[in-house]
């Protein structure tokens, strides 16, 4: 296993360091081979870019900075020391992580199109994807969720936030899901594509521009207190002859569901 481990370890002075971009380059064991990415971030904003390239490029800026300060027996203490971001890589796997969990970093990275990503953010911050062909798994409690020019698989979940999806072209027989809960849901998929509708807002309204056959019989089945519940607050379509199911859905917001 490689292991890339970048902190502000070193003192460059006794003085409060400025905010620098740092830039790492991650070899990947097999370059002609998909790769996959987890990256997770406690606050800042994320930016991943497909390109042509055959290697994995982070950018990243964090807010902590070095500085000495009053400690304890005398001594002082070097404060922000631990911050950074840690980077492993094996067999094509990349996993990326936060060193402490308070700093805030933002992070650049370009990587080959066909990868695939799970990417999270917990806290706060803008989480944003761009062509990109493989599997994609997004997920941000406070802030935006935004993927263009999409030809892969996609799973969108935001709370605080929208939900943005532009798909080049879209993966046969493959279920995909955009999912908000303060915020819109806007997804714009290719007119000629086949896939099943379930849409849901609760407090707005669903909008297409596909033409779409509407099904009416179909209900949603829930378990409660030991009562099975039919239910018809679903939105249920078929567009172009139908195919894999897309859920879209937030609870304050309107659903877009729009033909590219």
């Amino acid at each position: 296993m490689k292991y890339l481990i970048l902190a502000f370890s070193m003192l460059w002075s006794i003085t409060i360091m400025a905010q620098k971009e740092h830039e790492v380059i991650v070899d990947l064991s097999n370059p002609n081979q998909e790769a996959i990415i987890e990256i997770g971030l406690n606050k800042g904003n994320l930016t991943v870019k497909g390109t042509a390239r055959k290697d994995v490029l982070v950018r990243y800026k964090n807010s902590s900075k070095l500085s000495i300060v009053n400690g304890q027996d005398g001594l002082k203490k070097i404060s922000g020391a631990n911050s950074g971001i840690e980077i492993t890589e094996e067999d094509n796997e990349i996993e990326i992580r936060t060193q402490n969990m308070n700093d805030k970093i933002s992070v650049y990275m370009e990587v080959p199109m066909n990868t695939s990503i799970d990417a999270h953010i917990l806290m706060e911050g803008d989480l944003e994807v761009d062509n990109i062909s493989g599997e994609i798994e997004l997920s941000n409690s406070n802030g935006p969720v935004k993927a263009t020019n999409i030809s892969g698989i996609v799973q969108a979940n935001g709370f605080n936030g929208k939900v943005i999806v532009d798909f080049k072209k879209i993966t046969p027989n493959a279920d995909m899901s955009f999912i908000s809960f303060n915020g819109k849901v806007d997804v714009t998929i290719p007119t000629g594509s086949k896939f099943n509708v379930k849409a849901q807002s609760d407090h707005g309204d669903v909008y297409t521009g596909f033409d779409m056959k509407m099904d009416t019989n179909k209900k949603a089945k829930t378990k409660e207190d030991g009562k099975t519940v039919y239910t018809d607050s679903w939105i249920r379509g078929v567009v172009n002859g139908g195919g894999p199911e897309f859920t879209f859905k937030t609870f304050h917001g309107d659903v877009y569901i729009r033909s590219k």
